[in-house]
């Protein structure tokens, strides 16, 4: 019953589960009130946007960090030694876009490109 005064009829996700309703009703007790992540529309919002199946949603809710959470360490950092022009920079940085977009959620930071010019040596 308290899954259906959550969610009347108009405000429910017709691609997702009832589990994931559930789970996106119960996540939502366990975050501070003033967070994105209090709202259970935010998780069917991720759900849907993600394709997420029960266990990647159960996953993401129990491993979730707010962005104002993360903390410097737990970035991770690539140090690439490529020109503007090098077709491996376009490759790498269209990767690392697509991973962040796909995990970040999980990781609770995203993946950064760190460019260092490439000098040259001294004459």
């Amino acid at each position: 019953m308290a899954l259906a005064n959550a969610f009347p009829p108009g405000a429910r996700y017709t691609t997702l589960t009832y589990d994931h309703h559930r789970i996106a009703m119960r996540a939502a007790r366990h975050f501070p009130a003033d967070t994105p992540a209090h709202e259970p529309t935010f998780w069917l919002d991720q759900a849907a946007a993600q394709g997420w199946h029960r266990p990647q949603m159960l996953f993401a809710v129990k491993h979730y960090v707010s962005p104002e959470d993360t903390v410097s360490s737990r970035q991770a950092q690539m140090v690439l030694h490529v020109s503007d022009a090098d077709r491996a920079r376009t490759r790498i940085v269209a990767q690392l876009e697509d991973f962040n977009a796909r995990h970040a959620i999980y990781w609770g930071s995203r993946l950064v490109l760190v460019e260092q010019p490439i000098l040259a040596p001294a004459s």
